[in-house]
């Protein structure tokens, strides 16, 4: 059971990751662009904050059903590579960057100016998105993970 959810995580990512690329350039276009703020870039900013939520929320199950992150462990063992990245950087950075992106498209809901909406986006959106990719576990990285 783990593993599928270990592979739905793993595959969403590229969605993800996709919809947060796509809605940045979309909302850069329109801040420097001066563009209206049309009813597709808001269904964007949408399925975008879905999608991360949705990410979030595997991840939340996989903390408890999953061997990466174990409550089990004392304070030593989850502080030492590798354990300590799934324990603390992984999960905080996810918060931190979905509670973001989350923030973003609460007070961008609350502004009129399509500009200045697409500005806000662009801001809060590209921040947490760059927290959630310093936050992923690229095989680059040593954590015995794989692209897909």
């Amino acid at each position: 059971m783990e593993e599928i959810w270990i592979r739905a995580h793993s595959g969403l990512r590229w969605v993800v990751i996709l919809l947060l690329l796509i809605t940045l350039i979309r909302s850069f276009s329109g801040w420097k662009g001066k563009k209206a703020f049309k009813k597709a870039d808001d269904k964007l900013v949408l399925y975008t904050m879905i999608g991360v939520h949705i990410q979030m929320l595997i991840g939340i199950i996989l903390i408890f059903v999953g061997s990466k992150v174990s409550w089990a462990y004392d304070q030593e063992q989850v502080m030492a590579m590798p354990a300590r990245f799934w324990a603390v950087e992984h999960i905080s950075g996810m918060v931190i960057g979905t509670f973001l992106i989350t923030m973003g498209r609460k007070r961008m809901k609350k502004i009129v100016d399509g500009v200045r909406k697409h500005k806000l986006i662009f801001v809060y959106y590209l921040i947490g998105t760059l927290i959630i990719l310093l936050s992923i576990p690229w095989p680059f990285r040593g954590l015995g993970t794989g692209w897909f």
